[in-house]
């Protein structure tokens, strides 16, 4: 077996293309966000539908890219403090701003948090719990290629290392992929198969293989596409997140609308 290198990141973690704050917990920093969603201005976000259609606006200055959990609730960055708390379907504080940083909740229900440098586990409530238990396989890197794939527990490899970058679903059997020689992401299935052809800057995956949220190449702004490469919901987004399950997202506007 090549050697490899393992790098820390299981598919039981939240997901991000960016740096990690407490990787233990798998909790993103607010400053890795900025690469998937564009930094909101004056006039916030909004919760957008299925179809695209605004459902609310409401402020604050940053939002995780998973979006809505399955419990209905998203972490946010309140504009005012500067903290991450967690907001409902319809805008509302469901757990108050006060952390340095926080990921997704989980379908446990546990939510991974840090205040005061100290990162913990919450639950719906907002109170500390303790946390999820298992592990998951690894994405891990060939230190003589440089390249990437998938490494199952008995240390051999699940998906070959032939891949640039991949980063795997927290739900899902669906991997984030972006090819040798190729600055472009798609998605692959757990057998390497192409399920979104790479043509897209940066994608969040969302619930379910129905639609994917992706950044368009040209304009660079956000709408949602389907597996067969076309939009389901236009681009004119400067941020959004994944589409939950209950057909639910938060969407960006850009700048002057």
């Amino acid at each position: 077996m090549k050697k490899a290198m393992v790098v820390l990141v299981v598919l039981c973690c939240a997901l991000a293309l960016s740096s990690v704050a407490g990787l233990a917990l798998g909790i993103w920093s607010p400053e890795g966000l900025s690469s998937l969603l564009a930094p909101a201005p004056e006039d916030g976000w909004a919760i957008i539908d299925s179809e695209g259609s605004v459902i609310s606006r409401i402020r604050f200055s940053d939002a995780d890219d998973y979006g809505f959990a399955s419990n209905g609730l998203a972490a946010v960055k309140d504009t005012e403090s500067g903290l991450w708390g967690y907001v409902r379907e319809d805008g509302s504080w469901a757990i108050e701003p006060r952390f340095e940083s926080v990921g997704p909740f989980r379908e446990s229900g546990v939510a991974a948090v840090r205040a005061e440098g100290v990162s913990y586990w919450i639950d719906e409530s907002g109170e500390a719990v303790g946390g999820p238990s298992g592990t998951g396989t690894w994405v891990a890197g060939d230190e003589s290629t440089g390249l990437v794939g998938i490494m199952g527990d008995d240390g051999s490899w699940a998906l070959d290392p032939i891949w640039e970058g991949l980063i795997p679903d927290l739900r899902s059997d669906l991997i984030l992929a972006r090819p040798q020689g190729s600055k472009l992401w798609g998605i692959i299935d757990a057998s390497g198969q192409w399920v979104l052809q790479p043509d897209y800057p940066t994608l969040v995956q969302s619930l379910g293989p129905d639609m994917f949220a992706a950044q368009d190449a040209g304009t660079r702004l956000w709408g949602y596409v389907r597996p067969d490469g076309t939009w389901l919901i236009e681009p004119s987004f400067a941020g959004v997140t994944r589409m939950s399950a209950d057909g639910h997202a938060l969407a960006k506007p850009p700048e002057g609308e």
